[in-house]
């Protein structure tokens, strides 16, 4: 039995390791399943003409934009549901149970985790969901010709208000977990950490420009964006001051700034220390350097490494492009060797589970590590 994976993912995504590694991933687990396992490019999501002379495959897998990891556990479900007679199968999203998720999940540990427990109890049938399809749906080859229309109705979302089981019989199994717009956050959460006199800001790293916007809006600010993506620059330059397509590390520019910031960067650099040298001395005088860090030393990581776990993952602490590492300390001393010596840190807590709390009782822990996803970091000259 053969598999035909069909993204409707934009170019941008297509590009970048981050979802390439997914996308790795996804046909990895895909063929613990399948026979054989293809995989089909379409940039339009919403397909108006048939695309079975592209596939040769009994089931088809749409992921849409918002590309998304699930287990083969899953998929094999999914296609048993298929084969007892379902049209299409849905696997729910992890962050829809939102009962179940404490602890959240960081890991790709805690997502088989959670995913055991709950295909253990059999939960997904008692919950109520909704039918959208563009998303992630596996459906068998057969089933789209003979309901290409009502297929496309469902992408289009043309069929709001009506009873879609009258169309297509879908079925819910298994889980996913799908990862969230990487270009396109807004950041409001960096905007206590901004010093409100800052007129002039650089945002490496600027995604489509959307915290960048936020900044401009709520303190008057001119904000500059630098981003290695052509396609979030070009975006990013409808909302920003300026906005230029460069490396981070090769960025040359005679412009000094107010403050100089970058959220969840430094660890995906080559030599975070020598850009964070360079970005003290393109700072104004009284400027800061602002930027948010990932922490190795949360419970999460920890408690994976001691069931001998290390797992990559698109995003997240473990981010496949992640270079360096930091907890507190080495965040600490990269600040100094970088020739600050004013700086504060503040972390960004998550509640920790029972059984880490207990962890107090070891030598030499630092419990307020194991509770910090993330520190912000103001340096300042």
């Amino acid at each position: 039995m053969n598999l035909c994976i069909v993204h409707f993912q934009s170019a941008l995504l297509n590009t970048t390791q981050e979802f390439r590694f997914l996308n790795d991933m996804l046909i990895a687990e895909a063929k613990r399943v399948f026979t054989r396992v293809d995989v089909l490019g379409i940039e339009e999501p919403l397909v108006s003409s048939p695309i079975w002379p592209d596939i040769h495959a009994d089931y088809i897998l749409f992921v849409g934009r918002e590309p998304a990891f699930i287990s083969s556990h899953s998929l094999a479900l999914m296609r048993e549901q298929l084969d007892t007679g379902a049209d299409v199968s849905l696997p729910i999203a992890v962050q829809s149970l939102a009962e179940e998720l404490d602890p959240p999940v960081y890991t790709l540990h805690d997502f088989t985790l959670l995913e055991e427990s709950i295909l253990s109890r059999q939960m997904i049938s008692s919950l109520d969901l909704d039918h959208t399809v563009d998303h992630l749906s596996l459906w068998k080859t057969s089933v789209l010709k003979a309901n290409w229309e009502a297929v496309i109705a469902l992408l289009k979302k043309e069929n709001q208000g009506q009873d879609v089981d009258s169309q297509l019989t879908i079925q819910h199994a298994g889980l996913h977990f799908p990862f969230g717009d990487y270009f396109g956050e807004t950041r409001s959460d960096i905007l206590p950490y901004i010093p409100n006199k800052a007129d002039t800001i650089l945002e490496v790293g600027c995604g489509r420009g959307f915290t960048g916007a936020l900044l401009q809006q709520e303190l008057g600010c001119r904000v500059t964006g630098i981003d290695i993506h052509s396609d979030s620059v070009e975006d990013a330059s409808t909302r920003l001051h300026h906005a230029f397509e460069a490396d981070a590390e090769n960025f040359e520019t005679d412009q000094t700034y107010d403050v100089v910031m970058f959220l969840d960067v430094i660890e995906h650099l080559r030599d975070p220390l020598e850009f964070m040298k360079w970005s003290k001395r393109h700072l104004n005088p009284g400027g800061s350097v602002v930027g948010i860090v990932p922490n190795v030393g949360h419970y999460s990581v920890v408690r994976d490494l001691i069931a001998g776990r290390w797992d990559y993952v698109p995003m997240g602490i473990l981010c496949i492009t992640h270079r360096y590492f930091f907890t507190r300390s080495g965040l600490e001393r990269m600040l100094a060797m970088a020739g600050f010596t004013s700086w504060s840190i503040t972390g960004r807590t998550t509640p920790k589970p029972e059984d880490i709390e207990q962890w107090r009782e070891l030598t030499d822990v630092d419990i307020d590590s194991l509770g910090t996803d993330a520190f912000y970091f103001v340096a300042n000259l």
